[in-house]
């Protein structure tokens, strides 16, 4: 029973992933990157409702203001603008659960219907925390987004 139990929690891992992966996707493919960096901080760390993201950060210095810079102009942000709003992401399969005390770290690989051969693996990260009320509540959020070399062999134990 514990082999068929894990089975479904880590599909149901990848599920909720690939529904937040496809969000961050779709942010990007459609140009509101200042939205999607959003989702790259944890819950406490994001701005409130009409806050003007660009502005907020624009205004980053120092080491934040790098870490933006290196995900708005990495090699990944430019192929989802590329392929732009018209793509539309799915789930294609998950990769790993990695359980932490306090987190998950979940990735997925998510193929988008303009060029199914270009395919986007997604890890979040899933963080754990209780809400005023004692309740556990997770939050998800972006770590990285990596896409496939076609010039590479694909891997045989990825589908």
């Amino acid at each position: 029973w514990s082999l068929t139990a894990n089975g479904l929690a880590n599909r149901y891992f990848y599920d909720q992933a690939g529904r937040h992966a496809k969000v961050y996707l779709e942010l990007i493919g459609d140009g509101r990157i200042y939205e999607a960096l959003e989702l790259h901080v944890t819950k406490s760390g994001r701005q409130i409702a009409g806050t003007d993201l660009a502005a907020y950060y624009m205004s980053k210095t120092g080491m934040e203001s790098e870490g933006i810079v290196q995900i708005v102009n990495s090699k990944a942000t430019r192929e989802i603008e590329r392929l732009g709003k018209d793509a539309t992401w799915s789930l294609l399969s998950g990769v790993e659960v990695q359980q932490g005390s306090e987190s998950q770290a979940i990735a997925v690989r998510m193929a988008n219907d303009l060029e199914p051969e270009s395919i986007a693996t997604v890890t979040l990260k899933r963080n754990f925390f209780k809400d005023s009320e004692g309740r556990p509540v997770a939050w998800w959020q972006i770590e990285r987004v990596t896409f496939d070399d076609p010039t590479q062999p694909k891997n045989p134990a990825m589908p």
